[in-house]
C-alpha cells in the first residue's frame, strides 16, 4: 500500500529495512539502524501531537528522542503542554492543516462500504484499489 500511495512521488523511498530486522522489533533499532546505514543523513520521526504522549510507553523514548528529531504535527484541538512529558523531550512543532479524519474512520466507512467522496478524493488511486483488490477492512 505504501507503494502505491507513494509512487508519483520521486522524493520518497519505500526501505523494506524493518522486514529485514525481523519486523517486530522497536522502533528505536529501526532509527539506530538508519542512521548506522546513512551517516551522513539527519533523520527526523514525523508524528501527530495527539499521539506523543503514547510514545511514553514505548521501549526506551528518552534514547529515540536523543537519537533523533522528533517532529509533531499540530492535531485541532489537542494542546501539546498538557501532554505530560518529561523536560527532556523536547519535540519540533509543525502547523499542519487540519484534516478531520483518522485511520480508524476511513477503516470503519471501508467495512461499511460508505466510503464519504471527500475521504476517497485524499486516498492515491492506488491505494484505493489494493484495499479493493484484497477485499481489505472487509470492503465489499
Amino acid at each position: 500500500m505504501i507503494a502505491r500511495a507513494i509512487d508519483s512521488y520521486d522524493a520518497f523511498e519505500l526501505s523494506s529495512l524493518e522486514r529485514e530486522l525481523g519486523g517486530q522489533g522497536y522502533t528505536l533499532h529501526l532509527v539506530r539502524e538508519l542512521k548506522k546505514r546513512y551517516r551522513m543523513i539527519d533523520f527526523f520521526f514525523i508524528i501527530g501531537a495527539d499521539n506523543i504522549q503514547e510514545m511514553t510507553g514505548w521501549h526506551q523514548p528518552d534514547a529515540i528522542f536523543e537519537e533523533v528529531t522528533v517532529v509533531a504535527g499540530t492535531r485541532p484541538g489537542y494542546n501539546l503542554s498538557l501532554a505530560g512529558l518529561p523536560e527532556q523531550f523536547t519535540i519540533d512543532l509543525v502547523d499542519s492543516t487540519a484534516v478531520d479524519i483518522s485511520a480508524t474512520k476511513l477503516r470503519e466507512q471501508l467495512a461499511e462500504n460508505r466510503l464519504d467522496p471527500a475521504l476517497e478524493e485524499m486516498l492515491p488511486d492506488g491505494v484505493l484499489t489494493y484495499i479493493r483488490e484484497r477485499n481489505l477492512y472487509s470492503y465489499g
